[in-house]
């Protein structure tokens, strides 16, 4: 699909994706949620589209919707499942075989790289209590190179990864936000 990293990038052909092929064939098309593609959910072929831009606040988010750009109230994944619902019942109402394409936030981070967990779930969680992935502090003997140098081993060491309590706050935040 040409997209080889993480950010903004379009897709190398946009009219060949999915959402395109079950479309010609009937199909109501939908995509709710974080959304970040050069190429807009219309070019990818969804019917309906109400999304957001990559990771953003939690809460009062802006999403696009219905061709206008609106701040939508309350949690994002909330209002991605009302977008979603909205969908649903357009497409029964239509009689209209359909597919939803539902991206949520969490558990992603928000725009400044945080969980922003609500307090009753982070307290649930004793940091020090969260295990430690086993490869936390693997050595990558004998694994190909470009591992060292890959995005998810530099973002865990700009995380402090290399520090077992960071790991454990981390992780503890990560839990605290899926629930």
């Amino acid at each position: 699909n040409g997209v080889t990293s993480v950010g903004s990038v379009k897709l190398s052909q946009p009219k060949h994706t999915f959402a395109h092929l079950l479309r010609q064939h009937g199909y109501a098309t939908g995509v709710t949620g974080k959304w970040h593609l050069k190429t807009t959910p219309e070019q990818a072929g969804f019917d309906f589209a109400a999304t957001c831009w990559s990771n953003g606040p939690w809460y009062d988010r802006r999403f696009r919707m219905d061709g206008q750009s609106r701040v939508m109230p309350g949690f994002v994944d909330d209002v991605a499942v009302q977008q979603s619902l909205r969908f649903i019942r357009q497409a029964q109402d239509a009689d209209q075989p359909f597919v939803l394409w539902l991206n949520t936030q969490v558990p992603h981070m928000d725009q400044r790289h945080t969980w922003p967990a609500q307090d009753e779930f982070l307290a649930k969680y004793d940091p020090q209590a969260m295990p430690l992935p086993r490869t936390w502090n693997d050595s990558l003997q004998g694994k190909p190179d470009y591992l060292a140098s890959s995005r998810s081993r530099t973002q865990a060491l700009k995380y402090g990864y290399d520090d077992p309590a960071a790991i454990r706050a981390h992780a503890r935040d990560y839990y605290a936000s899926v629930e």
